[in-house]
């Protein structure tokens, strides 16, 4: 009889390590739950680790492009994991994150809702500066076991990479490349200048239209990644064309200049590095040199409505011409090669709200 019991406690102690070494174990919030379906998604079949290793680039070694070239080849030129700049075509990914068995379910009217207000907010960006930026819509519906609305913000770790086909990672710089990544190869493949991702988590039967933690709307300056909830917090989603256009902002690198994001009138953003002066955080120093409506600084109604976007917040997506010979700087020779690069480390202000 003891045999018995210590072959069948052999048996479990087998079962539990084929479940739990199958790579990194997941987390707990991501097992499925009772009577699910595991038929769909398809299990991963990319390995955890990313398939190219992606850093910043080293700015000694950044060398300034020469004669008549495009955004594209001066994208290849300087590295895709410099700060973007709003300038060429760019392709926008909208993700629609789809729970299997979940609370939340997606219709086609409401997806078409938000692909009107991801439209609406990408039209406002290229109204500021007719024939810079054009933006073109890519659609993707990604399934996951989870219910990402019911989870912190910071899980999509987990639940986003297996809708590019990758295993779920545990540190928020392995996303980053993985979205970079993901952005560059569809980018490339369409032979566009830049991708961008626009992921949006249902929220409709949510009772605060937020995760868990709180989160609801965030955008990524080197992932080149927005993150909202389809209820955009308290705004609605008939709102969601303001927050979104902000969040596009923070993809090419302009930065918040609302009080509460503490970012100082002098500190530098974009792959020009313009100063934050527009910016409400100044404590114990002087007001920064201006103080504007624009849609870095507050996304209201009236702010989308004039289409206000501060001189600062300009700079920073890379729309100045400092010399005025009608180039834009991160086009033209001659000002690139003035500019001093002083990336700085990241952290917690590279995701910003």
């Amino acid at each position: 009889m003891k045999k018995w019991r210590i072959l069948i406690l052999v048996i479990g102690v087998l079962v539990v390590m084929a479940i739990y070494c199958d790579g990194a174990p997941l987390d707990p919030e991501l097992a499925p739950v009772a009577g699910e379906v595991l038929a769909a998604p398809p299990v991963p079949t990319i390995a955890a680790s990313l398939p190219i290793s992606i850093t910043m680039p080293i700015n000694d070694d950044i060398e300034a492009p020469t004669g008549d070239v495009s955004a594209t080849e001066i994208s290849a030129q300087w590295g895709y994991t410099d700060c973007a700049y709003m300038i060429g075509d760019v392709s926008a990914q909208i993700v629609f994150m789809e729970s299997i068995n979940g609370t939340e379910d997606w219709t086609e009217a409401r997806k078409s809702e938000m692909v009107t207000e991801t439209q609406e907010a990408l039209t406002w960006w290229e109204d500021r500066n007719p024939g810079v930026v054009t933006f073109t819509i890519e659609i993707t519906t990604g399934l996951t076991y989870s219910e990402p609305i019911q989870l912190s913000g910071l899980m999509e770790k987990h639940w986003l990479p297996p809708v590019f086909g990758y295993a779920p990672v545990e540190h928020g710089y392995q996303l980053r490349d993985i979205i970079r990544s993901v952005n560059y190869t569809r980018a490339t493949s369409l032979g566009v200048d830049w991708g961008i991702m626009v992921v949006i988590v249902d929220s409709e039967k949510d009772i605060d239209g937020r995760f868990a933690d709180n989160m609801w709307a965030w955008g990524g300056r080197y992932s080149m990644k927005v993150n909202i909830t389809s209820d955009c917090y308290f705004y609605g989603s008939d709102q969601c064309h303001r927050i979104i256009a902000h969040e596009v902002g923070h993809t090419f690198c302009a930065l918040d200049q609302y009080a509460s994001a503490e970012l100082p009138c002098d500190w530098p953003g974009g792959i020009l590095q313009v100063e934050n002066q527009n910016s409400d955080y100044h404590p114990g120093e002087p007001k920064c040199l201006m103080d504007v409506p624009s849609i870095m600084k507050a996304a209201t109604a009236s702010v989308w409505d004039n289409g206000d976007l501060d001189p600062y917040a300009r700079g920073q997506v890379g729309w100045w011409d400092q010399d005025c010979d009608k180039i834009l700087d991160p086009l033209d020779p001659a000002i690139i090669d003035q500019c001093q690069y002083i990336y700085l480390p990241i952290t917690v202000k590279d995701y910003v709200y």
